[in-house]
């Protein structure tokens, strides 16, 4: 089994917030793993690291003992949440690079995995994994069916309306329990792991999930059992803050299965599992309708695309690269969604000053 943890705050959260997310989940889980000496990907996002570094250091400092223990392995991600499907493939390179940076200066790592926010996956994203070294990726295991399924064109009989089926290949879904592989040109390779969705769901995800049980210890073994894992490999990946004070006895009977342990260090350069020629585009089911969807989020997307880089100093554009956040089509808090679009109005404003300058 392996664990792979995913962190992230925008840059306008508060101190409480940060302490939160730090100090009551961050280091919890990294106790847990220290203590029961249990690898884990940690995947944190430069916002997060950063926020780190101003409102509590002695997070940065575990994450660094738990890397010289060779208990941490440090994922790269994007320094915020974008939707990559809303943004240019630049901007997403940039926010990449950035995350690199920021791992590089505060843990003195350059990572090997990469875990991209939400499971998103546009294609053309694994040229800038190659161009920053990353040997791996973790998505999810729907993807998977998406990756391994025919696609059928099917008329209606009754509207004559064009619709897709999906139809299965030989390949069946219990080969997510196991690396992958996908093939680039010139030979390039990534391996792929698959966290295991049905898993997950059942044992951290959400609030209601068998580690938050108020009889964790027995529900995890239960859940654990219904899952009838026959499986060579389970990958368990979440948002961190699932993990949380009155998680600890769950997460420590899962952490504590006899299953066969993952080795993140290790198995980035495995040669085995199924070749898979390419990686189609990946929404989790239920995002789309938040970051595509809603005509709130189509009109912040378009927003963004209305502001020309060049119009910006280097400080208007690293707080202009923060503004590529999910965050804000998932928060329904009114004050912070009013400082997305008012920070992003200015720079639509500046972008239009500096394009009438030009033109004339």
């Amino acid at each position: 089994m392996g664990f792979c943890w995913y962190f992230h705050l925008p840059k306008i959260a508060s101190r409480i917030e940060v302490k939160d997310h730090a100090v009551g989940s961050l280091e919890l889980l990294l106790s847990l793993h220290m203590d029961l000496k249990r690898r884990v990907l940690v995947a944190p996002t430069a916002s997060f690291l950063e926020l780190c570094e101003r409102y509590s250091p002695r997070t940065l400092e575990s994450l660094r003992s738990g890397i010289e223990a060779g208990i941490v392995e440090i994922a790269l991600t994007t320094a915020y949440d974008p939707d990559p499907f809303s943004i240019s493939h630049q901007r997403c390179l940039e926010l990449m690079e950035w995350d690199a940076a920021a791992k590089r200066r505060l843990l003195n790592v350059a990572p090997r995995w990469f875990m991209p926010g939400n499971y998103l996956w546009v294609p053309g994203m694994e040229r800038h994994c190659f161009a920053l070294g990353i040997e791996g990726i973790v998505l999810d295991s729907r993807h998977y069916e998406e990756a391994t399924s025919l696609r059928v064109w099917q008329a209606s009989s009754t509207t004559g309306e064009l619709q897709v089926r999906r139809q299965s290949t030989v390949l069946g879904v219990s080969e997510t329990s196991q690396l992958s592989r996908v093939e680039y040109s010139q030979g390039k390779i990534l391996s792929i792991c698959w966290r295991d969705w049905p898993a997950t769901q059942a044992l951290t995800f959400g609030n209601l999930s068998a580690i938050h049980d108020f009889d964790a210890e027995w529900n995890v073994k239960n859940e654990w059992a219904a899952l009838e894992v026959d499986r060579q490999l389970v990958i368990i990946a979440d948002d961190g803050d699932r993990i949380r004070g009155k998680s600890r006895s769950g997460y420590m009977t899962l952490l504590s299965l006899e299953t066969n342990e993952f080795d993140w260090s290790t198995h980035v350069r495995s040669n085995s599992g199924v070749m898979l020629h390419g990686l189609p585009g990946f929404i989790p089911p239920g995002l789309r309708a938040i970051l595509h969807d809603s005509t709130d989020a189509q009109a912040y997307w378009k927003l963004l695309r209305e502001v020309d880089p060049r119009s910006l100093s280097m400080a208007q554009f690293e707080e202009f690269l923060s503004l590529h956040d999910v965050f804000y089509a998932f928060w329904p808090d009114v004050a912070r969604r009013k400082y997305y679009i008012e920070a992003l109005l200015d720079f639509v404003e500046i972008s239009m000053l500096w394009k009438g300058k030009v033109q004339n």
